[in-house]
């Protein structure tokens, strides 16, 4: 018996963890069920809505609309999505907040607009809404950017160009791992399948992991006052260092409540 201890450890550290939430099972003379609690409440909420929202965006939208989504919002560009789905309406609109992190998005998310609220869209800070198809208002202000779910279609108005998301590998990866969960979606998924679970906490960790790498060096490039604990970013030694391709988006980006609130 002290023999099979060593064995036993060794196995239970060898095996995967899983993720938040999620179960595993350490077989011995029986099985023990063992379940990873969520980290904290925000953490909980980003792995419920991505099991919840992506899989339905990424079978909707094609990946480099959801790229030019992404953007948007990290841009706080005021954002409205259209749909007859409620369901795909309320997806879309939440999706924003497990494919950010580590960024919190400051502003006003709205899944689904009543019609008596219909003037929010004139509102003049940026947002993420939705409103039904089957009752759309008749003057969307031209500085809203229109996601119309139903035609798959992006309608810019005014707003003109918007600058891609920084170069990077795991652009690649994420692009990949997005067909793939293509591929796991011959219907809509209302009711999402492992793999297609275990592919969008992929998707989201990949942005995660992309992002946080975006500003590995933010610190380099902060001047710090010790005794006041004050800190100053250096906002032109970073760009200095940027690419040049990179530096619409990053321009824009360092102005934004969202790197505000990151810094």
């Amino acid at each position: 018996y002290n023999q099979m201890i060593p064995k036993i450890i060794s196995r239970f550290y060898s095996t995967p963890v899983p993720k938040p939430g999620k179960r595993l099972r350490f077989e011995l003379s029986n099985t023990t069920p063992f379940k990873r609690p969520f980290g904290n409440i925000i953490e909980a909420e980003e792995c419920v809505l991505a099991d919840y929202c992506l899989p339905i965006l990424y079978y909707i939208l094609s990946n480099r609309k959801i790229m030019t989504f992404i953007s948007a919002v990290l841009l706080e560009i005021k954002i409205l999505f259209i749909s007859k789905n409620i369901r795909v309406l309320s997806c879309a609109v939440l999706s924003a907040i497990p494919l950010l992190r580590p960024f919190f998005y400051q502003s006003i998310v709205i899944p689904i607009l009543a019609r008596e609220l219909y003037t929010m869209l004139e509102a003049p800070v940026p947002f993420i809404m939705g409103i039904q198809a089957s009752n759309p208002p008749s003057n969307i202000p031209r500085d809203v950017l229109i996601i119309d779910l139903d035609k798959n279609k992006i309608e810019l108005n005014e707003i003109g160009t918007i600058p891609k998301l920084p170069v990077h590998s795991k652009l690649k990866e994420i692009r990949s791992v997005s067909e793939a969960l293509k591929k796991e979606c011959p219907h809509i998924p209302y009711k999402p399948t492992a793999k297609q679970s275990t592919l969008v906490q992929v998707i989201s960790s990949n942005f995660n992991y992309y992002f946080s790498s975006l500003f590995k060096e933010f610190k380099r490039h902060c001047v710090s006052n010790i005794t006041d604990r004050v800190s100053v970013f250096l906002e032109e030694s970073f760009l200095f260092e940027s690419r040049d391709s990179d530096l619409p988006f990053l321009k824009q980006f360092l102005n934004t409540q969202i790197f505000a609130q990151y810094k």
